[in-house]
């Protein structure tokens, strides 16, 4: 939880708010998340199937 929260700027404990749906991903933290494992931001939103090659 350390680590994502790091990668998308946040404190662990908003981390476990934001995962628990009491706050909501900011449209940057999404596209950092995206970033960092190189897939779109659609996919981690639901509006695109994850392609495994």
């Amino acid at each position: 939880m350390k680590q994502v929260a790091a990668i998308i700027g946040i404190s662990p404990s908003a981390l476990s708010q934001k995962c628990a749906g009491r706050i909501s991903f900011k449209s940057e933290e999404i596209a950092n998340l995206a970033e960092h494992f190189g897939i779109p931001s659609d996919v981690l939103l639901g509006r695109e199937p994850l392609e495994v090659k």
